[in-house]
Formats: C-alpha cells, sequence, structure tokens
C-alpha cells in the first residue's frame, strides 16, 4: 500500500529517518498542488484536492498530482542515493498519463527528450538537441550535493555557506527545468515538484507557491536573461538572483 502524504500530518512516520524532515501538514500538500497547476492553468481546488484520492470520480489530471505527490515523498524520504532524473522521469509520466486521460494535453508523448517545440509549456530558445546532455550534467551536479548534504545532516549539521548552496540549488532547478525544458510537455510542473523533492529531502520546508499570479513565469523569464549570458548550470549567486518570492522564506533549514 502506497504511502499517501496528505494524510502524513495525521498519522506517524513509523520509518526512523537518519536525518531531519519537515513533514508538510496537508493543507501545505494540498496548496502546493492547487497553487503549481494553477500555473499552468490547469485550476483545482485544494479540497477537491484532499478528496481526490476517496472520490468515485476523481478528475484524472488532479488524481495524477496526488499520486506525484506519493512519489516526490518517496524519493524524498528515501536514504538510498538519489536518482534525480528517474524522479523527473517518473514525475513526468505520471502527470502525462493524468493530464491525457482528462485532455489537458492531447498528444500522446514518451516520457523521453523531445524533439522540437514543448508541448503546452512556455516556448522556449534553448536547442531541444543539447538537452539530454545538459540535463545530465545537472543530475551529476544534484547527486554530487545529495551526497555532501545527506552527509552533513545524517550527523545532524550543516554550514550555512551549505545551506545557501542547498536553497538555491533545490529553488533554481525548477527555472532550469522550464528553460530547457527536456521534456515534450508538463516541465514547468515537472520542475517544481524537483524543487520541492530537494527542499525535503535536504531538510528545508515546502514552497507553498501561493503567491501572486504570474510571479513564477516572471522567476523563470528572469533567470533566461541570466542564461543569455552564461550557462545554464552555472552556480547563481542570491547576489544577482533575488527571486521574487512575496511572503516566502529563500532558506528554511
Amino acid at each position: 500500500m502506497r504511502l499517501d502524504p496528505l494524510r502524513l500530518a495525521r498519522e506517524p512516520i513509523n520509518k526512523k529517518m537518519s536525518r531531519h524532515i519537515h513533514i508538510p501538514s496537508a493543507i501545505d500538500w494540498c496548496a502546493f498542488l492547487a497553487n503549481t497547476a494553477e500555473i499552468d492553468g490547469y485550476l483545482v481546488s485544494e479540497n477537491e484536492l484532499n478528496r481526490v484520492r476517496t472520490s468515485v470520480a476523481p478528475r484524472r489530471y488532479a488524481l495524477a498530482l496526488t499520486n506525484c505527490a506519493n512519489a516526490l515523498w518517496e524519493f524524498a524520504t528515501s536514504d538510498s542515493p538519489l536518482d534525480p532524473i528517474s524522479a523527473a522521469r517518473q514525475i513526468n509520466t505520471i502527470l502525462k498519463e493524468g493530464a491525457l486521460e482528462e485532455g489537458v494535453i492531447k498528444e500522446q508523448y514518451t516520457s523521453d527528450w523531445r524533439e522540437g517545440k514543448p508541448i503546452l509549456d512556455p516556448e522556449t530558445n534553448f536547442d531541444a538537441r543539447a538537452a539530454p546532455v545538459v540535463i545530465e550534467e545537472w543530475a551529476n551536479q544534484i547527486k554530487e550535493m545529495d551526497n555532501e548534504i545527506v552527509d552533513f545532516l545524517e550527523r545532524g549539521f550543516t554550514t550555512m555557506a551549505m545551506q545557501r548552496k542547498a536553497g538555491m540549488s533545490a529553488w533554481i532547478s525548477q527555472f532550469q527545468w522550464g528553460h530547457i525544458c527536456p521534456f515534450p510537455a508538463l516541465n514547468g510542473v515537472t520542475g517544481r515538484f524537483i524543487t520541492n523533492l530537494l527542499r525535503i529531502r535536504w531538510s528545508m520546508t515546502m514552497v507553498r507557491y501561493d503567491y501572486a499570479k504570474g510571479v513564477w513565469l516572471k522567476n523563470l523569464n528572469d533567470c533566461k536573461k541570466i542564461w543569455m549570458n552564461q550557462n545554464v548550470l552555472s552556480p547563481i549567486e542570491v547576489k544577482t538572483y533575488k527571486p521574487d518570492l512575496q511572503k516566502h522564506e529563500f532558506f528554511s533549514l
């Protein structure tokens, strides 16, 4: 039986973790799922998401969002080394199946690298032919950082420099995915799941994305301007990119 993250606020975790994990409340989970879907124009209420797993005839994409919450939680809490591409591919596959069943997208595709323009996602000038190599490089960076951060967290401490590095790496990943668009569709929402996967795995709190309409796309466009003059995987300093987070904390370890 799969773990349902939406019940985590009410049920204890039996698994003893080797590092501290912030457990999001049911309200946080539903807010994250509803808000990340709204960014892409799919409207679903938090109440519907809270009931969707027991509903007789749930909307398929809404159900897929909660299935992705399960996948996120499993990768975030695993003691095994993180495989970022496998996590992203699994999340994108679940989203794709729900989106197709509900008609959110019309085109069938495999969760493999895209060729040509992305479906639904904002247009990007990133060369699709380079996407597989760049995403592999991104994954290697995340794996290396994950090994280092988890090692420190298991010993019960992290340096401030590492916290800032972890916070920025998790945060910027969603925009790297939104800019590169390695999959044929649903790259933005996949990237936002990846950001929260990394934040939870690295002992940070979940981002709910409950801020003013258009803020996420503004942050994506700000990143694209930076990447016009440097590699998309080059480290970005906080002083260079100050995300518009409205009321959210950037770092929270």
